[in-house]
């Protein structure tokens, strides 16, 4: 069973996590906002995880657009954020720190 920080049970399991964290965006997604611990617009999120994968993902347009229709999503589907794309605002919650520590570690 997965727990959140403050101490409540998470509805999602280990394996749910497992599974959305399995790409590299959502694992730069998560690794930028777990460091910054604060909200943040689209664009600045995409040009920090273009810079993280920088040998893959060149173009920032297209970044930005990965993350907008897919990686955001369903990283908010799993509770890891709240994404607002009516202002492109991402939000982390308290379940990213769960995760965070286990999760990302493979981007170093």
């Amino acid at each position: 069973m997965v727990v959140n920080q403050d101490g409540t049970p998470s509805r999602y399991s280990s394996d749910d996590y497992f599974a959305v964290l399995s790409g590299k965006h959502q694992q730069a997604v998560v690794s930028i906002l777990a460091e910054k611990d604060r909200s943040v617009n689209l664009s600045p999120l995409a040009e920090e995880v273009a810079a993280v994968l920088a040998d893959d993902e060149r173009d920032l347009k297209q970044v930005e657009m990965k993350l907008h229709h897919y990686h955001l999503p369903k990283l908010d589907a799993a509770g890891l954020l709240e994404y607002c794309s009516e202002d492109n605002r991402v939000i982390p919650t308290n379940s990213l720190q769960t995760v965070m520590p286990s999760k990302t570690s493979s981007l170093n």
